[in-house]
């Protein structure tokens, strides 16, 4: 199967200077109006959004939408290891689970790394069940976030300066009737991040005007969380690496802190459930960054690193199908697992809103 490239150095890339700069724009507000997010690119609104049309209809970038704190889910990171030769059929298979956002073939200790999102422990149990029984599943083990330090919606280029920002409002885990309204609209947005206020307000019975003030609602108190994605192939950053560590108690938030700040750094979370207390996922330039990576992490902080796999492969992410090439291709919503870990039907991405 085709993989990105593996050698040294830093892989090709055809995303331009200018796209890398809409993607900055576009991250610090994936609805943002054209005009704002022109204002910043330094173009005008029709330009930027022919750019956006363009690199999204090509699969290179794309709004992803999820649930947030705000919900008060879980993430959990499943390590899983699969017989010989197993590894494909288990990804066709545990790629198809709702619930089960990430899916990355590994190298390392583990064959799969796994990272699913469920809003209680039972549901997280579902998920479990059905991942061991995904034919070619010989062991699996699981660890939940405890703390999330920092997660993809705040990583950037680098191409922009970033936007001052209030910060976030934290809120309470929503009731369960307030949660139902905001899965409609996780739903809508998992199709269209940029899915209009009239189309949102249709589905939600309101006015246009209440239904934007709500979807801004959940998105500033992080009920939903909203970023861009991009293609590693077409990026500066095609290889990941993930890493499982332990840091001593007392240190570990400091410890956090300082890697979520690496400018790397994907998604750094304190973890509870297994050897390791510190969970994070790096992009790098080139395979020879590990090395450094690492030095860099455990040269300056008080930590152990217990395992460390590169991803070779990202099957899913943030719900959307991945193809051997890096684009999307397709969608499968998030929705409560079942008893039996359901899986949901793979949904064309939907075209890009105007």
């Amino acid at each position: 199967m085709t993989r990105t490239d593996m050698s040294a150095g830093p892989a090709p890339h055809s995303l331009t200077e200018s796209d890398l700069e809409l993607f900055d724009a576009m991250q610090d507000d994936p609805r943002g109006p054209w005009t704002e997010i022109g204002r910043r690119v330094g173009v005008s609104p029709s330009t930027v959004r022919r750019q956006w049309q363009r690199i999204s209809s090509q699969r290179d970038a794309w709004i992803v939408t999820y649930l947030g704190k705000g919900a008060g889910v879980f993430l959990s990171i499943v390590e899983v290891e699969c017989t010989a030769g197993a590894v494909p059929q288990v990804c066709a298979a545990v790629r198809l689970l709702p619930a089960v956002l990430n899916v990355y073939e590994t190298n390392g200790d583990v064959d799969l790394l796994l990272e699913t999102v469920t809003l209680d422990v039972r549901q997280l149990r579902s998920v479990l069940h059905a991942v061991a029984q995904a034919p070619g599943v010989i062991r699996v083990r699981s660890s939940t976030g405890s703390t999330v330090y920092r997660e993809a919606s705040r990583w950037r280029t680098g191409a922009l300066p970033r936007t001052s920002s209030a910060g976030s409002e934290e809120a309470a885990a929503p009731n369960p009737a307030q949660l139902d309204r905001a899965l409609t609209v996780l739903r809508e947005l998992e199709r269209d991040g940029r899915a209009s206020p009239a189309h949102l307000a249709g589905v939600l019975g309101m006015s246009e005007t209440h239904a934007r003030r709500y979807v801004k609602a959940l998105l500033r108190q992080k009920v939903l969380v909203q970023r861009v994605d991009m293609a590693p192939g077409v990026s500066e950053w095609p290889h990941s690496l993930a890493l499982h560590m332990s840091a001593p108690a007392g240190e570990l938030a400091a410890t956090a802190a300082a890697i979520s700040g690496m400018p790397g750094t994907r998604l750094c979370t304190a973890t509870a459930g297994g050897r390791h207390n510190l969970y994070a996922v790096i992009w790098m330039h080139g395979v020879h960054e590990a090395v450094e990576v690492e030095a860099r992490i455990t040269g300056s902080l008080t930590v152990e690193v217990l395992h460390r796999s590169l991803i070779l492969h990202a099957h899913k992410r943030m719900g959307h199908l991945i193809d051997e090439h890096g684009r999307d291709a397709g969608l499968v919503p998030w929705q409560p697992p079942g008893a039996d870990g359901a899986a949901a039907v793979a949904e064309d991405p939907a075209p890009p809103s105007p």
